[in-house]
């Protein structure tokens, strides 16, 4: 894997990082000069603007340096000298590093948006499969009518036509979503079966997983007349087992990002290792819960990272956990730090505090690596798209969950102002390509 650094400024007359080649964006600005570290010392670098119309010019500032990754250079402080050698009418205000991904395989083609939603791409996006054991993602017949035309305006009224289909993929993964301790799960009925995908491995073995639907949810849940279930449940998930397989199991690693805790948390009698979780993290922590969900699945976690961006009372957040879940837990107590869409998509990441260049290091491809992603407000597309485009970061992900936050025909489930370029077509689509990546994807709540 090769590295490259970008180092770029942003001024303060509205700024901003125009290009994936991370562009500084002035005007008016007769000269810009800014400091790369070399192994040899210091290096000043003096770059002319290009003239242009009237408060308009843009400077291409993507000076790099090829570096290993345990050797990036540190940001070199800007001081007076330089302000003085920017015209007197602009403030330095941000300093930008990231870091450059370096595919070893062709990736796709360029990322192309579906509007002016630089986190959308065009459907059906190209898909690269990264280094993993054969596979083949087979949708059943209920998934692919909710890709044979736009549902946008349409959820509902499908969801409650599906009522029954959907009815046999609850009956399935209802029977097999508490496991008995040690055992596989039962096959599907053949009934059962023609409304589930599944992964079809190199040994013809059926992996299956529920079929992807516009409701992102229970489909018994949110819509009128499809049934009142509550719209927490989560029997609606299909997640492997490991019960019954041959061999010792993975190294099992979670990445838990926006690690709720929840009322319950904090009462006395609380048990980690004992934890309904029937109800998703909208009644309890999100932790205990994933812990207990693949640990009845023969998968328990040995090592466990967690993020939450919410500040939490260090000894309050930690006391539930037992000492051996201690000894195997990570707890970031800030945001996970991405870069935008634009720069996340061509390869670069944060150098700091970003989930995308930190998975290479923590976690390996015989890994069964687990992905929790609900930072509402956050980088959550940024690491979604860069995560399917990128096929060294795909493989090194099995299993992800991920509460998209999309335009839902009008409903209202918490989450603010949505964008409506973001919908049920974009969100199907994305989770599509994740499992086309070889990624057993489930919408979550």
């Amino acid at each position: 894997m090769r590295l490259r650094i970008h180092l770029g400024i942003e001024l303060a007359t509205a700024c901003t990082i125009s290009s994936p080649a991370v562009a500084v964006v002035g005007c008016n600005l007769e000269q810009l000069v800014f400091y790369l570290h070399n192994i040899g010392g210091y290096q000043e670098m003096m770059l002319d603007s290009y003239s242009s119309y009237t408060r308009k010019c843009q400077l291409q500032a993507s000076a790099f340096t090829e570096t290993a990754p345990n050797v990036l250079p540190p940001i070199v402080p800007l001081g007076v000298g330089l302000r003085q050698r920017l015209n007197r009418r602009f403030s330095l205000t941000m300093v930008v590093l990231a870091v450059k991904w370096r595919s070893r395989h062709k990736a796709p083609g360029p990322f192309v948006m579906r509007s002016k939603d630089p986190c959308v791409p065009v459907l059906g996006q190209k898909v690269v499969v990264g280094p993993r054991e054969e596979f083949e993602y087979v949708q059943s017949a209920m998934e692919k009518e909710w890709f044979r035309e736009r549902r946008v305006g349409q959820i509902c009224k499908l969801a409650l036509q599906q009522k029954q289909q959907a009815a046999l993929w609850l009956n399935y993964s209802a029977a097999v979503f508490k496991p008995v301790v040690d055992q596989p799960p039962r096959d599907p009925t053949p009934e059962e079966a023609k409304v589930l995908s599944y992964f079809l491995d190199k040994d013809g073995r059926r992996h299956w997983i529920e079929p992807l639907s516009g409701v992102a949810r229970h489909p018994h849940s949110v819509c009128p007349h499809t049934g009142g279930v509550d719209k927490f449940d989560i029997q609606y998930l299909l997640l492997e087992s490991y019960c019954g397989h041959p061999g010792p199991k993975p190294r099992m690693k979670l990445f838990d990002m926006g690690c709720t805790t929840n009322w319950n948390w904090k009462l006395p009698h609380y048990d980690f290792y004992n934890v309904d979780y029937h109800h998703g993290v909208g009644r309890g922590p999100s932790i205990p819960l994933f812990f207990n969900m693949y640990r009845d699945r023969c998968m328990e976690f040995d090592d466990i990272f967690g993020w939450e961006a919410e500040r939490k009372d260090q000894k309050e957040w930690w006391s539930p956990l037992p000492d051996d879940i201690r000894a195997r837990t990570r707890f970031y107590n800030i945001p996970v730090n991405e870069t935008s869409c634009q720069m996340s998509t061509a390869g670069l990441f944060a150098e700091r505090g970003s989930f995308l260049h930190m998975l290479p290091y923590a976690a390996k491809p015989e890994d069964f690596v687990v992905v929790k992603l609900d930072i509402d407000g956050g980088p959550e597309l940024s690491i979604m798209e860069a995560l399917i485009r990128y096929p060294e970061l795909s493989s090194l992900v099995d299993e992800i969950f991920f509460e998209y936050h999309f335009w839902f025909d009008g409903g209202d489930f918490g989450w603010g102002q949505v964008n409506k370029e973001r919908n049920v077509d974009t969100a199907l689509d994305l989770m599509k390509r994740l499992r086309q990546a070889g990624i057993r994807s489930h919408f979550w709540i």
